[in-house]
């Protein structure tokens, strides 16, 4: 085992794509219930759920990385995370499965390549190989653009306060 620190991602699945994001982040995996919709919510937005008595976004990745949409299906997961943007708020996202739990050292990160100005690429933190297979770490900070995610918060309290 080498010196080098080792930070755990879980892996969860769009497709055949795999993606990770730190587990420190993550607050709760739960199965899959539809959302409470809300008027005049981004397209990949498909509303709030209640978790713990706090009204949180539910995204769905597939459609944020304009990846095919699927069915919902019993494999299909609610992700419950805190965003490092502005006072912790919980996110939740929406993807077709969890997989298991990725420690990765710094040396096996790879960064992630230029891909032009017309491909936003601060979702991504890194990369790594895993058995062959490329696994794209995601950056919680930029899970949402700061921009839609305060406007996000003024609609769901709009939400609140007519409910």
């Amino acid at each position: 085992m080498s010196d080098q620190p080792v930070v755990q991602y879980l892996c969860f699945n769009l497709g055949v794509d795999r993606y990770a994001v730190e587990i420190l982040r993550v607050r709760e995996i739960r199965g899959w219930e539809p959302a409470r919709v809300i008027p005049d919510m981004p397209q990949h937005m498909l509303g709030v759920i209640d978790f713990r008595e706090m009204m949180v976004p539910v995204f769905d990745l597939r459609l944020r990385f304009n990846v095919q949409p699927v069915v919902y299906e019993p494999t299909t997961v609610i992700i419950v995370f805190a965003s490092a943007m502005k006072n912790e708020p919980l996110l939740a996202v929406v993807v077709d499965g969890v997989s298991d739990v990725l420690d990765v050292e710094q040396a096996m990160r790879c960064e992630v390549p230029d891909m032009g100005h017309h491909i936003d690429t601060r979702f991504m933190d890194g990369m790594v190989k895993i058995d062959g297979e490329v696994v794209v770490l995601l950056n919680t900070e930029y899970f949402l653009n700061p921009d839609e995610l305060m406007r996000l918060e003024m609609v769901v309290e709009a939400e609140m306060g007519e409910g």
